[in-house]
């Protein structure tokens, strides 16, 4: 991620390059010649995506954005710690509810969670019991609500699809018969 984010967003960084190679008239064409090694292209997979206008210049603006737009979607994400804690929940409460919420998502059967619970914590801090008790109850319940919304839309769409079907060989029985 760190490598992304050094790329650079000059335009006329290689300029040097693109200005002994011909340019197109009109348009954007695909930047298919030596200006980068074997070895650069096939390590960052971004050289694949360089256009070159009519004017001579690469387009890195739109692998800038790009990047720009992943570390923003970064920098915004939040985890249930923190933004418990934004709330005015006291830490001992989000510890608990995270550890909770794992064990309560493993224990409806997620393949991502996982069975955490400090013992010796939950017995002494009751903040830290009672966030562990919430997140297992919240996380279990909201995976075994989707697990439910999965198997009825699942088995709502075998039975539209057997109601569709049998419609379509009575329709044409009746075309047959006449």
């Amino acid at each position: 991620m760190l490598a992304m984010a050094s790329l650079r967003c000059n335009l006329n960084d290689r300029s040097d390059a693109i200005a002994s190679k011909p340019a197109p008239t009109k348009g954007f064409r695909y930047l298919t010649d030596s200006s980068h090694s074997f070895h650069e292209r096939l390590t960052n997979p971004l050289l694949d995506f360089t256009y070159r206008s009519s004017n001579g210049r690469e387009s890195e603006m739109w692998r800038c954005v790009g990047v720009v737009a992943v570390l923003m979607l970064i920098a915004g994400c939040q985890t249930t710690h923190e933004d418990l804690i934004a709330k005015g929940y006291p830490p001992a409460f989000a510890d608990g509810f995270d550890d909770g919420c794992s064990s309560g998502r493993q224990a409806a059967g997620a393949i991502t969670g996982e069975f955490r619970k400090n013992v010796p914590r939950y017995l002494k801090d009751k903040q830290y019991a009672e966030g562990w008790s919430d997140g297992f109850r919240q996380c279990q319940a909201m995976r075994e609500s989707e697990d439910r919304e999965d198997y009825r839309s699942h088995h709502w769409d075998e039975r539209e699809r057997a109601w569709q079907q049998q419609k379509d060989q009575d329709a044409a029985r009746a075309f047959r018969s006449q």
